[in-house]
């Protein structure tokens, strides 16, 4: 038996108790201003968008935004796994999922077109090797005050070394949670 907690940096918000092979979270309705940063300024702190390029809209650049994850811990503290939403897809593919709070109403459109270093493997040389590929990442976020939903959907278009993102506001009761020993039963995308 154990109990399963949503933190951030650590930090217990929430916690429900395991019973009957499950458990139940309520979200706090708010965050403390410390859990959270702005979107844009970043305030000396990593957020998923540092600057906007001129391809992008956000209409609330002073959003603040807090992001949680989830992990199971036993009576005696110890971590025993962490939890992972994903939204299941027609197909049977799965998507990692992301629980995002904000504290006022913002939408992000457009896209960002960059490079990034992709690790592969080279048979000829029989070493992992460092490639540039090409990263499209598109952006339909619309975000609510309170808590939110959004997904990530990765593509890999190996002959032409383009990846390609798609970040997507998606509904909560798409959303399916796994433990992390259960994560090699899905066909993640």
């Amino acid at each position: 038996m154990g109990y399963d907690k949503l933190t951030d940096r650590n930090i217990e918000l929430a916690c429900g108790k395991w019973q009957d092979e499950g458990f139940t979270i309520v979200f706090p309705e708010t965050l403390a201003p410390n859990y959270i940063n702005e979107l844009i300024s970043n305030n000396g702190k990593t957020t998923s968008i540092i600057n906007t390029p001129s391809t992008m809209t956000i209409s609330n650049k002073k959003v603040n935004v807090g992001e949680v994850y989830f992990v199971g811990v036993d009576k005696d503290e110890n971590w025993i796994t962490q939890f992972y939403p994903f939204e299941i897809n027609k197909d049977g593919s799965a998507n990692q999922a992301f629980y995002t709070f904000v504290d006022s109403k913002v939408n992000i459109s457009g896209y960002i077109k960059d490079k990034v270093a992709i690790c592969e493997f080279d048979e000829v040389k029989g070493a992992d090797v460092f490639n540039v590929w090409k990263r499209i990442t598109t952006y339909s976020v619309s975000w609510n005050m309170g808590w939110n939903v959004w997904r990530i959907t990765r593509l890999s278009l190996i002959p032409s070394k383009t990846l390609t993102e798609e970040w997507k506001t998606i509904p909560s009761n798409n959303v399916k949670w796994y433990g992390g020993e259960d994560l090699w039963k899905l066909n993640i995308n």
